[in-house]
């Protein structure tokens, strides 16, 4: 199953999986397409951005 959603949506699933409470859910970084997957109970990955390119530098 594919779940595409809002970084908040995925950081209060993932506090539900970890077993922490959703005060914590501030503390868990989830970055624009990023892939975050689950095979509950387990969380295989969380925030990978490695299929991303990288971020091209910015000179002021």
């Amino acid at each position: 199953m594919l779940v595409v959603a809002h970084g908040g949506v995925i950081s209060v699933y993932l506090c539900h999986l970890l077993g922490v409470s959703f005060n914590a859910l501030w503390r868990l970084r989830i970055d624009n397409g990023s892939l975050s997957i689950a095979r509950p109970p387990r969380l295989v990955c969380v925030n990978d951005t490695a299929h991303l390119p990288p971020m091209p530098r910015v000179t002021a």
